[in-house]
């Protein structure tokens, strides 16, 4: 079981969690396909030099171990090995993903957030930001 408190923030977390478990291994291998350019993800090649996605030397081993997890397909001992043995190489990539992610996550609760004016719940980023809130008081 992996430790929940684990902090994807950390790179020494993120190596952990990578040697410690293969489900980590595998999410982290769609998480690095999804970096992949449309063009990238259909040819299995790496052709944009953006830190991005894949390296040359991973781009058709790194889409087929993550078309077989999307597709839901068993690896094979082999294949955990070989999975494991090419995502360490992409922690730093992996930190930043999911720093990124936590960002988004912080900000959509922060729209979340509403104003109770005058018995009116209205969702200040959405309504007031808008102009529509404006227009009602003054039309």
């Amino acid at each position: 079981m992996i430790n929940k408190e684990l902090n994807r923030g950390n790179p020494l977390h993120v190596r952990y969690l990578l040697n410690m478990s293969d489900d980590y291994v595998k999410e982290a291998m769609v998480e690095i396909y999804n970096q992949q350019s449309s063009f990238e993800k259909r040819h299995a090649v790496t052709v944009h030099a953006n830190s991005r996605g894949f390296r040359v030397n991973h781009a058709k081993s790194g889409t087929e171990f993550a078309l077989m997890v999307l597709n839901n397909e068993d690896f094979s001992f082999q294949d955990m090995l070989a999975a494991r043995e090419m995502i360490v190489h992409y922690v730093n990539q992996l930190v930043e993903i999911y720093k990124e992610k936590e960002y988004v996550k912080s900000m959509k609760e922060k729209r979340k957030s509403y104003v109770d004016v005058a018995g009116l719940n209205l969702n200040f980023n959405e309504t007031v930001l808008r102009g529509s809130f404006f227009c009602s008081l003054n039309g």
